[in-house]
């Protein structure tokens, strides 16, 4: 997207803005309110089952039982059961500040998922991409890092011209190869502290920017995982830092992960009050 289409977003706003008063921010919410719709006036009874079979990842995330099945795994057991396994058909967040261990979580989860034979893309928008990390941990663990580079796809985006498109070249992507897992590395970078354009312009575009990755993570049951920074929150006493765009993201993506370092120990706290502690060394991530 070419950033001279900032300025026609603005024909939009009316819209978008009836559907967030509406509280509907993507498909997910769409789909729970027609289903409520159709349930209340009893119509739409093949619409309901259509809709139903096609949240099947929904369905399966909502079930306790799911956080015993990683579909993605991130080496560690305790961690799973807080990501689910980065379900398919959705985004999940990982949110902190900085050394807390967001881009160790997307180097790893790349590395096991490629050394299953998964095609992995990783999006770098921030420039943390380490291949040398990722040899490291394969060969502590004594994996085939051939294998695991030749499943992993990079591509690089660190402005927000290249963001914007980075969803057209996600997709033209998919349609070349069979990518289950895609890493984006981080979401809001590029949309913040921008002079060219207002704060209202860039939110706007970042709004855009997750709703049409939860489409394509919905439409093609993709895992989506993003990585987000948080800002200090001067005016509250109890949370001193709070996410980037948090008032965008918390309501947009279902599955957020608050990663904390404390001393040498990392704790990961979800958006649904789970937590669990875990470790970080040359070997990568470990269970305490």
């Amino acid at each position: 997207m070419n950033l001279l289409n900032l300025k026609r977003m603005n024909q939009n706003m009316d819209f978008i803005q009836e559907l967030n008063d509406s509280n509907i921010c993507n498909d997910f919410d769409l789909l729970i309110s027609t289903r409520d719709n159709d349930i209340k006036y009893k119509r739409k009874k093949n619409s309901i089952n259509k809709s139903l079979k096609n949240s099947l990842s929904w369905i399966e995330f909502l079930n306790p039982e799911s956080k015993k099945k990683a579909i993605f795994d991130t080496g560690c057991n305790a961690l799973n059961n807080i990501t689910r396994g980065f379900p398919r058909g959705m985004i999940t967040d990982l949110y902190g500040a900085s050394a807390t261990g967001k881009s160790q979580l997307i180097f790893q989860t790349a590395l096991n998922a490629a050394e299953q034979n998964f095609n992995v893309l990783i999006i770098d928008a921030a420039g943390n991409f380490r291949p040398e990390r990722i040899l490291q941990i394969c060969k502590a663990r004594s994996f085939n890092h051939e294998r695991v580079f030749k499943n992993i796809f990079v591509l690089n985006s660190n402005s927000l011209n290249y963001q914007l498109d980075s969803v057209d070249n996600i997709l033209n992507f998919i349609n070349k190869r069979n990518v289950e897992l895609v890493l984006i590395d981080d979401l809001t970078a590029n949309f913040t502290d921008q002079i060219s354009f207002s704060i209202k312009e860039l939110r706007l575009s970042l709004l855009e920017h997750i709703q049409r990755l939860t489409d394509l993570a919905w439409n093609y049951k993709l895992s989506i995982v993003v990585t987000n920074t948080v800002r200090a929150d001067l005016n509250n006493l109890v949370e001193v830092e709070k996410e980037t765009h948090y008032n965008l993201v918390n309501r947009m993506i279902h599955l957020r992960i608050y990663l904390q370092r404390i001393n040498n120990l990392w704790v990961a706290t979800n958006n649904y009050g789970e937590y669990a502690n875990f470790k970080i060394d040359e070997t990568g991530i470990k269970e305490v």
